[in-house]
């Protein structure tokens, strides 16, 4: 008996983006990825004023007419710092420097995410000191977050620095992480930065003093939902017309249509792969590990990891339960693979039959 032509226009195979938990889809564009469970990262805000003032800006700055400045000739580690100057005599007051309208996104955290801490750090200097107060009254500076109508503190990040006279730049770090309440968690929350201090002149001629503070840098301890998601290009391998009982793979020398699998999430994920029957043409093809009377094979080959040259040497056969096709996928990181499709041997019909690989991705 001769052997017939299966007469298959396009057999196409859809791979079908799926997620941990997910419902398989039919189609692409791709669904939402999954969220998981949450997991605890930092953000890092680093104010350096090397070239200006950042969108700080100085409320308060001492005695009445004393100005605070951004200056560009000192600076720690390098030249540009704000600055608090007094050259007056008998002059003093406190001083404040303040970032607003910004919110935990600004800084860093991403949208949905809940803030859990902030330690805070900046480096400092009195940079003058001529006939200053040394008893307590030039200070630098308590380093604080208030709400955004400037009513509540929302944390004390670093409390003041006295000087007993002129210094040469330190780093201010001594308080640690400090908790953000329940009520300013939110990464929306809108926020105020306060960097304060005070400034003294003795009531002498030619009395002078200078504060500056440079490396300003807050780093926030969120909760985040980890992502689990995947995406496979180009995910649509086209077969076309077959024989019964012929092989055919997405081989640079076949179809050339090596699929690759991608980690769009942000933890590290298993991929896993499996297959389905086919159906349409007027039959079904089972999916099977060898082919017979409407059975198929449909093979798939890590070729991240393994020569795919010679198949079906290190091709599994795909089944309608998951199976692994590589663990531990870092963020960003992809795998390559082949596939190998078997046509049955006969098919009781001759049309175009599709099916869906489905590529899941788990944490």
């Amino acid at each position: 008996m001769g052997i017939k032509l299966v007469k298959v226009l396009s057999v196409i195979f859809l791979i079908t983006l799926l997620f941990a938990d997910f419902p398989p889809l039919w189609q692409n564009p791709r669904i939402p990825p999954k969220i998981g469970e949450a997991y605890a990262v930092d953000a890092t805000k680093t104010y350096t004023f090397d070239s200006t003032t950042e969108s700080w800006s100085a409320t308060a700055c001492g005695a009445a007419g004393a100005v605070c400045i951004w200056q560009s000739g000192d600076g720690s580690p390098a030249n540009g710092s704000l600055e608090e100057p007094e050259t007056r005599k008998n002059k003093g007051g406190t001083w404040t420097w303040q970032l607003s309208g910004i919110t935990w996104e600004s800084l860093g955290v991403p949208s949905g995410a809940t803030v859990t801490a902030v330690d805070g750090s900046y480096n400092h200097t009195m940079a003058v000191c001529t006939n200053c107060n040394i008893t307590g009254s030039n200070t630098s500076g308590t380093l604080s977050i208030r709400d955004s109508g400037d009513t509540a503190t929302i944390a004390t990040l670093e409390t003041a620095v006295s000087y007993t006279g002129a210094a040469t730049w330190a780093s201010r770090n001594a308080s640690g992480a400090q908790s953000i309440g329940a009520a300013y968690q939110a990464s929306n929350t809108g926020i105020i930065l306060k960097l304060s201090g005070s400034i003294q002149t003795n009531n002498v001629t030619g009395a002078a003093a200078t504060i500056r503070q440079d490396q300003l840098s807050l780093v926030i301890t969120y909760t985040a939902a980890a992502v689990v998601s995947v995406s496979v290009s180009d995910g649509v391998v086209s077969y076309g017309t077959l024989l019964a009982n012929a092989s055919k793979t997405t081989l640079s020398g076949e179809l050339n249509d090596m699929q690759t699998a991608t980690n769009d999430g942000n933890v590290t994920e298993n991929f896993n792969i499996k297959g389905q029957d086919a159906t349409g043409g007027g039959c079904t093809w089972t999916l099977v590990s060898t082919n017979g009377s409407d059975q198929y094979v449909h093979q798939f080959c890590n070729a991240t990891d393994n020569s795919c040259t010679s198949p079906p040497t290190n091709y599994t056969a795909l089944t309608t339960s998951y199976q692994a096709l590589k663990t531990g996928v870092a963020v960003s990181g992809t795998v390559d693979f082949q596939l190998r499709l078997t046509t049955p041997n006969p098919s009781s019909c001759y049309g175009q039959q599709s099916v869906d690989v489905t590529v899941q991705a788990a944490q």
